[in-house]
């Protein structure tokens, strides 16, 4: 399921962007790509990749993502640093070329950019304990797939306006049932 190769490439792609970020490692890369592919869910009804995450102890990840990341290696585009973070290890991913944007939308790349932004300096730590606010990882046993659709559970109460559309929504199918 899902599209390895563009998986391949956002690695390259943060990778490469993440470079100057000291905070930055395999933990960090699972949440990023996490929340790019589940919020570009949550606004267009796609993923960027199709990927399936699974629910890690930290957090969510591609259930690919080492043999993807093992293959990118493999092809001398990236290597996994093993170094000292504070008094933590950490693995950071660094890219050896640049990423092949050309599957990708202007608008899936700007997701991804975002979300770069967002969690630029956070430890993995701080990125994990995010990531275990959202619902679908809350919902999810471990190593299970966290559906794309938990991307639309909202904590907010509707509001007056979603209140009344449901109601005609409720109308209008029991009104075709009747018929």
């Amino acid at each position: 399921m899902g599209d390895n190769r563009k998986m391949a490439e956002l690695i390259l792609y943060i990778s490469a962007r993440c470079e100057n970020d000291a905070a930055y490692g395999s933990t960090k890369l699972n949440k990023i790509l996490f929340y790019a592919d589940f919020l570009f869910y949550a606004n267009t009804g796609v993923s960027i990749t199709g990927q399936e995450y699974m629910r890690l102890d930290r957090g969510p990840a591609p259930r690919r993502l080492v043999v993807i990341r093992n293959e990118l290696v493999e092809q001398g585009a990236l290597t996994v640093r093993d170094q000292s973070y504070g008094r933590w290890r950490q693995k950071r991913p660094v890219a050896h070329r640049p990423a092949d944007l050309s599957a990708f939308t202007p608008d899936e790349i700007a997701s991804v950019d975002s979300v770069v932004r967002e969690f630029w300096g956070m430890s993995a730590t701080e990125v994990s304990d995010h990531s275990h606010r959202f619902d679908g990882w809350k919902l999810a046993e471990d190593r299970e797939t966290i559906p794309y659709p938990t991307a639309l559970i909202s904590d907010e109460a509707p509001s007056e306006e979603d209140h009344a559309i449901a109601l005609q929504l409720g109308r209008e199918w029991a009104a075709r049932r009747a018929a």
